[in-house]
């Protein structure tokens, strides 16, 4: 007959915590070795930059601020706006799935085309336009363009450095110097 070994209450308790406190720092590990760095295309023709892109199939490049969800962290500030691009007048696609992959869901994502975007964040910090540009992984610039910025209607200077807020509506025109 084997003797069976019974661990106090407390001792089991802490040794959940240690067990719980090794998966996380190991899936810390595998997400933040999945990081690589996105090089922005700088192409001739920047507008294809934004035609031609896709949801950011990676995780988010290793210079964003914008970490990923960690699984079992409650949920501190969750909102939705949108941002509407258009380059020398043509409206350009902002790609589902930004800020999702198989080994993270970044803070800041896209669920569809519509322009929406998703914050779930796990902590107060507050994100920029810039941040969102981060994590898609494209230039908030595009070389040879000028940028007009609306938030709800009326200009603004802000630009990349704009704090993202609750149903704000973004519109980011872009021109080139021959359409200006």
């Amino acid at each position: 007959m084997k003797a069976k070994i019974v661990m106090p209450k407390e001792k089991k308790k802490k040794g959940e915590a240690v067990k719980v406190l090794a998966l996380t720092v190991v899936f810390g590990m595998v997400v933040f070795s999945g990081l690589s760095l996105v090089f922005i295309n700088s192409g001739s023709n920047a507008q294809d930059s934004y035609l031609n892109s896709e949801g950011n199939s990676g995780s988010p490049p290793s210079t964003s601020t914008v970490p990923c969800l960690v699984p079992g962290v409650a949920i501190k500030q969750e909102f939705k706006l949108h941002l509407a691009i258009s380059v020398d007048g043509k409206p350009q696609g902002i790609p589902s799935g930004i800020g999702v992959s198989s080994s993270c869901t970044s803070e800041i994502t896209t669920i569809d085309s519509s322009g929406t975007i998703n914050i779930k964040a796990q902590d107060d910090r507050q994100y920029t336009l810039g941040d969102f540009f981060t994590v898609w992984g494209q230039s908030f610039y595009l070389p040879g363009y000028g940028i007009k910025m609306m938030v709800n209607g009326k200009s603004s200077s802000e630009l990349e450095n704009l704090v993202l807020a609750k149903n704000q509506q973004i519109s980011l025109t872009y021109s080139s110097s021959t359409t200006q």
